[in-house]
């Protein structure tokens, strides 16, 4: 697995979460979604994202997103996330 476009596909997919709405994000909460992308050297990646909160009393929730592609083992998946607050606290 190519790190560098691992992480690049992985952060572009966590991104368009930053800019979602809060309530419509926070129905996510305790979901996983999965999806697969196509990179540019036809390389697939399965890309997951799992939505937890880290503070309900604070509206603070977490998107993880995991990558791997699929000639690795789920233990060489690379991760990353973020951490989304509901701006109007």
């Amino acid at each position: 697995m190519d790190k560098t476009v691992a992480y690049r596909i992985l952060s572009q997919a966590l991104e368009q979460y930053r800019h979602m709405d809060f309530t419509e994000l926070s129905a996510k909460v305790g979901k996983t979604f999965s999806s697969e992308i196509l990179d540019p050297s036809n390389i697939l990646y399965s890309v997951e994202m799992k939505f937890s909160w880290s503070n309900p009393a604070r509206q603070e929730l977490i998107v993880s997103g995991r990558i791997d592609d699929q000639n690795t083992f789920r233990f060489s998946s690379l991760e990353e996330k973020i951490h989304i607050r509901n701006p109007s606290l």
